[in-house]
Order: C-alpha cells, then sequence, then structure tokens
C-alpha cells in the first residue's frame, strides 16, 4: 500500500511548502484584519499600486495576498484599468521567473519531475507537443494558481523569451480581469 504521507517531502519540496504555508498566513491575515485593511493599504498607491499588487499576484508566496489585494482597486479603477496594469507587473514578475526557472531552480524540478503523479502526467498524448504546453502554460498563469507552475511548462517547452512574453501579458491581464470582475460581481 503507497504511504500517503512522506516526511522527506518537505525536505525535498521547500518552495512547495512555503507556498503552502503563505496561503494559511494570508487567510489567517484577511480573517483578522478585514479587507478595509487591505484596502487602506493599497488604494493611496493608485496605479503604481495595481503594478506592485500584480506583480505579487504572480509570485506563489504573495499571490493570495496580490488576489485580496486587486479587488481593493475597484473602487477607484475600472476592472480593465486593473487588469492592464496588473497584468504589466505579472508579466514582470513572471520574466523574473522565467529566467528564474530556466537557471535557478532546475534541481527541485527535476526531483518534481520524478515523482509518480508527473510521470502520469509527461505520459498524456498531448504533453508531448510544445504548442499544448504552452497553452496549459498560459492557462495556469491565466489561474489564481502559482504562475511557477504555468512558466515551468512553458520552459520546459524550450518558449523563447519574446513569445513567453507576450503570452504571459495575455495571461496575466485575462486571469486578473475575471478575478477583478468576480469581485465585482460580489460586492
Amino acid at each position: 500500500m503507497p504511504q500517503c504521507y512522506n516526511p522527506s517531502m518537505l525536505r525535498e519540496y521547500p518552495h512547495l511548502r512555503i507556498l503552502f504555508l503563505s496561503y494559511v498566513c494570508a487567510i489567517v491575515l484577511f480573517f483578522f484584519l478585514g479587507p478595509e485593511f487591505f484596502h487602506s493599504l493599497v488604494a493611496p498607491l493608485g496605479i503604481g499600486g495595481i503594478f506592485i499588487v500584480g506583480m505579487m499576484y504572480s509570485y506563489s508566496f504573495t499571490l493570495s495576498l496580490g488576489a485580496l489585494l486587486l479587488p481593493a482597486f475597484l473602487d477607484q479603477y475600472s476592472p480593465a484599468v486593473i487588469a492592464i496594469f496588473g497584468g504589466l507587473g505579472g508579466t514582470f514578475a513572471d520574466m523574473t521567473m522565467f529566467q528564474l526557472v530556466k537557471s535557478n531552480l532546475k534541481q527541485e524540478m527535476k526531483s518534481l519531475a520524478k515523482t509518480n503523479f508527473m510521470k502520469v502526467i509527461r505520459k498524456l498524448p498531448l504533453m508531448k507537443f510544445d504548442w499544448f504546453r504552452d497553452i496549459l502554460g498560459a492557462i495556469l498563469i491565466a489561474s489564481p494558481l502559482p504562475d511557477e507552475v504555468g512558466i515551468a511548462v512553458m520552459a520546459s517547452a524550450h518558449l523563447s523569451e519574446n513569445a513567453f512574453r507576450l503570452i504571459a501579458l495575455i495571461a496575466n491581464v485575462v486571469g486578473i480581469y475575471l478575478l477583478v470582475t468576480a469581485a465585482a460581481a460580489i460586492y
């Protein structure tokens, strides 16, 4: 019978561990401080604040806070403006990560690639096509999941920097627009 919990996983995947803890911390902070606190924190920053929060929305460690902060600009800006400037910030962050994934995180990604789950994923027929990995990476970047996952998928397809930049910009703008319009509909 396979073991569900492996204590060595905490040592093998330190970035994923920190990602999980960042979600827990963001939820606790939001619960105790409330949305008004976050609104008063970023709203005075204007367009520059949207750019910074868009960067936060891209990094796994700050994604949860970024998702909480982007709707704080709705009382001053339209969802389209928030999506464009947040998307530019997200693309700037993604370009930084793209370089990091291609160089520094290779060892952790190689270790992750050896897991049974990733072996099954790689055997899927569509994963053999670079174009499919590009589309999957763009969907992951547009989603509220950590952009690092989508960037890793796209980097494995040997995508050029210019093509990645364009795909990341479109994915970030669409993802942030969907997030902000959903938040606007709720509030």
